[in-house]
């Protein structure tokens, strides 16, 4: 409650403060507007042009630009009288070489007068020729999220919080990870659990589950080891707040969506190479386009593979992806989409530093206590999808997903013994340097398999614009785990 607070008086002031520049500046063009077109009465005494000039804006409440080394050395005439705007500038301009011209209304800027016209013959501001500015490249802004009504509703009119992650951010911040792309995303922060990848933490709430085109991706938590590589996404979504309830039981925090590629119509190909710190190699590839002729079938192959090491002793990762899919369109009102995306990683999992009493041990950052004999850790996931979309008219679309995911995670480590109570790997005050490790094996096998069916349509009652959504979610999850240990 403090937060809301606190948000709302700040958006109050930034609202008061808008509210008053806006006026200042049409009380500002109300006066140049009227000093352009009606004479004023204007008092100046022969001075610096630069001091001359300022008084001039300030009695006729414009503003004028100028270099200080322009308006250097050079004299101004007294001025007293009733003046337009521009007789005024003109006289004080008169034998200086510079004109006025005019950027905005109510706003000059002193420059040198163009080749063959003078100053002293001024009596209109010089326009500024006309600038078109044109987009180029890809768009920071995504005006329809799914995950935000599980239709195509603008963002703008959804009453619901939610951030997108568009896949030009994640390319020009050169994104691996989903835990990178999240960096742009406020109230969500990375939590990892015990080195397996990512959880997170939405509004205060830890979320293991991760959707991938609306399904759950992840299942049953299997300690939050569930990678997912930016290579073949669109788009990252969150959603904030307890509106995630419309994907299913979920924490109240929000959710997180994936948006991978689909094929596209057009041809396009791209291939990546990316070298870095410690070791790190990445290459990237995406080919899409059609099959046939008539665009009926068209297809995307999108991938990636990463080596590197890290700035900890022995910390590694070795990650493959790849992603094909095929779309195909037998009329105008029905697509369907079949992909499979398939990840293999060998790696060896970062566990930090631990602390002593409330601070870190004060030990490098870049020590390692995992044992460098510690056999090397493996993850194996593929997911299975399938989308359908049929309009029955311009009004009503149906949508089918189905999505199955399986999961393989193979953990042996040989680590700081009791890892939930890291304080008693050192004891200063009893002079104990001894270091205890234990021996730690952990097999998990996860199985997903989700699947809706949507109903979405437009309608209109007594001038009134209806948005309806009509559904049925299924998940079926198990897990298997496997652990042995020597303590």
């Amino acid at each position: 409650m403090p937060t809301n607070l606190t948000i709302t008086w700040i958006r109050g002031i930034a609202f008061f403060n808008f509210v008053l520049i806006m006026n200042l500046a049409f009380m500002i063009s109300a006066q140049a507007q009227t000093a352009y077109d009606e004479s004023i009465e204007i008092h100046i005494s022969a001075q610096p042009l630069g001091m001359a000039i300022t008084q001039l804006a300030t009695q006729t409440g414009i503003l004028i630009g100028m270099d200080a080394e322009l308006v250097a050395d050079r004299q101004a005439p007294a001025l007293s009288g009733r003046f337009t705007l521009m007789q005024a500038i003109g006289q004080l301009l008169k034998d200086s070489g510079l004109v006025a011209i005019e950027t905005a209304p109510g706003r000059y800027v002193l420059r040198s007068a163009p080749s063959g016209q003078k100053a002293a013959s001024q009596t209109d501001a010089v326009i500024m020729p006309e600038i078109t500015v044109t987009e180029t490249g890809g768009a920071y802004t995504t005006p329809v999220a799914f995950s935000a009504t599980k239709t195509d509703r603008p963002l703008m009119e959804t009453p619901v919080s939610v951030q997108v992650v568009p896949r030009e951010v994640m390319q020009d911040q050169q994104a691996t990870r989903i835990k990178d792309a999240l960096e742009n995303v406020s109230g969500i922060r990375p939590q990892s659990s015990l080195g397996l990848g990512n959880g997170f933490i939405i509004r205060g709430f830890r979320n293991d589950r991760v959707f991938r085109n609306g399904l759950v991706a992840s299942g049953v938590s299997i300690g939050g080891g569930t990678e997912f590589d930016t290579a073949n996404l669109q788009s990252v979504e969150v959603l904030k707040g307890p509106a995630a309830i419309l994907f299913g039981r979920i924490e109240p925090g929000g959710m997180i969506n994936l948006v991978t590629k689909r094929p596209e119509k057009n041809t396009h190909y791209a291939l990546e190479q990316r070298l870095g710190s410690y070791n790190f190699y990445r290459t990237e590839w995406d080919a899409t386009g059609p099959l046939t002729d008539d665009n009926v079938l068209s297809y995307r192959f999108a991938g990636s593979y990463q080596n590197n090491k890290s700035f900890r002793d022995f910390n590694f990762i070795d990650r493959v992806m790849v992603h094909p899919s095929v779309t195909w369109r037998p009329s105008n009102r029905t697509e369907m989409t079949l992909d499979v995306e398939a990840l293999h990683q060998d790696y060896q999992v970062d566990r930090a530093l631990f602390a002593i009493g409330d601070r870190p041990a004060p030990i490098p950052i870049s020590r390692s206590f995992i044992d460098p004999d510690d056999p090397v850790d493996t993850l194996y996931r593929v997911n299975l999808g399938f989308n359908l979309t049929h309009a029955l008219n311009d009004n009503w679309v149906i949508r089918n997903r189905f999505l199955a995911t399986f999961n393989h995670d193979n953990n042996f480590s040989v680590k700081p013994a009791n890892m939930f109570t890291a304080q008693q790997f050192l004891d200063p005050s009893a002079g104990n340097r001894t270091y205890l490790r234990n021996i730690f094996s952990q097999i998990a096998e996860a199985e997903t398999y989700t699947t809706n069916l949507d109903l979405a349509g437009k309608f209109d009652t007594w001038g009134l614009n209806h948005d309806t959504l009509i559904g049925f979610d299924f998940l079926r999850s198990c897990l298997e785990i496997e652990s042995s240990g020597l303590m």
